[in-house]
Order: structure tokens, then sequence, then C-alpha cells
């Protein structure tokens, strides 16, 4: 082999990629892109938790609201426990609202209002509130 021959050969072998190098780029950017999407399911994931306990915590302060306005002494706030199915606002959930009254004395009550999306009920949430005779509220 003459030095002309050899100048070839060795100036060939330096262009482009290899194959090793090629193979541990793909590994990297499917690494990258697998941590990606793993992130992005979770992002997911965390807002429709958010989205449920949102719109629970939305009916039960209606409800709540809606009690607090009451008179004292209206049968509505009488003692006891009622339970109802209530779509969401958006529609697309239903939920489990149920409404306790307790009386705490003969000038308190305790309202707790309890509501679970009927499909993941360990998104619930449960709002107390103690209303007074004297005070009005």
């Amino acid at each position: 082999m003459t030095m002309r021959n050899r100048r070839n050969l060795t100036a060939g072998a330096g262009n482009g990629f290899s194959l090793i190098e090629m193979i541990l780029c793909l590994a990297l950017i499917m690494f990258l892109v697998l941590g990606a999407a793993q992130m992005l399911i979770y992002a997911i994931t965390v807002d429709r938790n958010c989205r449920d306990r949102h719109e629970a915590v939305g009916l039960a302060v209606g409800r709540l609201e809606r009690l607090k306005s009451l008179p004292f002494d209206c049968p509505e706030l009488r003692p006891g426990e009622e339970s109802e199915i209530l779509t969401g606002p958006r529609g697309m959930i239903k939920f489990d609202l149920t409404v306790t009254i307790e009386e705490d004395g003969p000038d308190l009550k305790v309202l707790t209002v309890h509501a679970a999306p009927r499909t993941r009920p360990e998104r619930d949430v449960r709002l107390s509130v103690i209303i007074s005779r004297d005070l009005g509220f």
C-alpha cells in the first residue's frame, strides 16, 4: 500500500458518525423524551384532581352560603342529615352532597357539608360552619 492510498483511507474514516455515537445519541434523546412524557402525564393527573376538588369546594361553599342566609329557626335548619346527587358546574361530574345539621346548645348549630365526586370519593371536601342565634349568623 502506498502512502497516497493510506492517506485516503484515514481521511475517509474521519467523516460522519460511528454507530456507537449514533446509538448513544438516540439513547440520550429517548431518555429525555420519556422523562418529559412522564412529567406531562403527572401534570394532567394533578390538573384533573385539582379540577374535581375545585368543583366540590364550589358546590359545598354554595350550599353553606345558602344555609347561612336562612333564619336560625327556619325548618330547613332542623337537626339531621340530608343527601343528594348534584352535577358539577361543568356538567361532567356527579357529586354526592351531604348536609349535616347538629344543635350544639339552644343558640348554636353546626352545619357541615360533605361533597365528593361519585367516581373518585377520595377527592372529597368537608366544610363546617357554626351559626349562632345571638350573633345572627
